[in-house]
């Protein structure tokens, strides 16, 4: 669904309670990962529009990945450069600076943070889970099959990785492209 929708998409995990729906869609503080690609910066309109229906705070968040060294062959191993993951963190924060100032002109309050993590998705979910996030909004590739299998999906993981509402949408998809009429079925994984 997510990959062929052409309008974001909440998706809320089941829990065991009844659900009060006014409750569990109402997002207080929403965080928005961004990577500096423009596919990244395709979910802040939707993103946007759920915090201005909550009043909900804004987050942007970039993951750093640890700059390594190159290893001789005597290392012992993994190690990291200090002065570039701190270049790497001040250059991820001068974006995120970029992008909330054109939050802010939209009359919206936003922040931001960035984190160094090894795993971009292990990174968003550990920082929404020590930040009282309660909803992840991202864009994705809306790879499927083995393209997703192969190259991973940083959104894949993080809808799987939470039991808070994650908001995905995948941009440049147009209303035509899905279509029904449009839409070859695909066969379930393992149909002969």
């Amino acid at each position: 669904l997510v990959r062929r929708a052409a309008v974001p998409v909440l998706l809320i995990r089941p829990k065991d309670q009844v659900l009060d729906w006014a409750r569990t869609a109402a997002a207080r503080h929403v965080l928005i990962p961004l990577d500096g690609s423009e596919l990244a910066e395709g979910i802040l309109q939707p993103a946007l529009e759920l915090a201005r229906l909550n009043h909900a705070r804004i987050t942007l968040l970039r993951v750093v990945l640890p700059v390594p060294f190159v290893l001789g062959p005597h290392s012992s191993g993994p190690s990291f450069n200090e002065a570039g993951a701190a270049q790497s963190r001040e250059n991820a924060a001068r974006y995120l600076d970029q992008v909330a100032a054109r939050i802010r002109a939209q009359g919206l309050q936003v922040g931001i943070d960035t984190v160094f993590h090894t795993s971009p998705a292990l990174g968003i979910l550990d920082y929404a889970a020590t930040h009282a996030v309660d909803t992840i909004t991202m864009a994705t590739h809306g790879r499927g099959g083995w393209s997703r299998v192969a190259l991973g999906s940083v959104a894949d993981k993080v809808m799987r990785g939470t039991m808070m509402p994650v908001l995905l949408f995948r941009p440049g998809i147009s209303r035509k492209a899905t279509d029904p009429a449009d839409v070859q079925e695909e066969e379930p994984c393992g149909a002969q």
